[in-house]
């Protein structure tokens, strides 16, 4: 599936699939709710609210679950995640993160996730610094992983969507 473009109803090939991942409420301990949409019809740029996206979709998870959920394909997809998470945090501790066991990233990563937090994920490329991007475009380059809320063309969109979310507008239970 890598590099390859989805299908359309209509049968033309349209740009990979890019989700937006919103942490939306712990419930507890041992359960998170997810939102997730994915980006629709032919955008190849995404920024600050320039895209259609899917009505969102309610996704619980639970520790066991959750890097699967956020990340669904690729080796080592705790570390990819944790990296991505931690940023300047994640360096000092990167040669214990290294060598640490699954349930221990498994762990700091439930730990890591906090409600409002966006991502996306997909096939999409980063222009300019991964952080500080000047566009990310859809469709090209290799599958990523990006949490988008702390990036400041779309802090605002962040915001905004996150508390849509907590007034229960746009989300639809699958």
């Amino acid at each position: 599936m890598r590099g390859k473009a989805t299908k359309r109803s209509s049968g033309k090939a349209g740009p990979p699939a890019v989700r937006r991942i919103v942490v939306d409420e712990r419930f507890g301990p041992d359960a998170m709710r997810l939102l997730t949409a994915t980006l629709t019809g032919s955008v190849r740029e995404i920024t600050d609210g320039c895209c259609r996206w899917s009505a969102e979709k309610e996704v619980m998870v639970t520790p066991k679950n959750v890097s699967r959920k956020l990340l669904p394909t690729g080796k080592d997809r705790e570390r990819r995640i944790l990296r991505e998470i931690m940023r300047g945090a994640w360096e000092p501790k990167a040669e214990e993160l290294k060598t640490a066991k699954r349930g221990a990233l498994t762990a700091l990563l439930w730990n890591e996730l906090k409600e409002g937090q966006v991502f996306l994920e997909g096939t999409f490329k980063i222009v300019g610094e991964r952080h500080d991007p000047t566009a990310i475009k859809a469709g090209v380059g290799a599958r990523d992983f990006l949490e988008v809320d702390r990036i400041t063309f779309f802090e605002e969109q962040s915001k905004t969507l996150y508390s849509r979310t907590l007034r229960g507008k746009g989300v639809s239970h699958a």
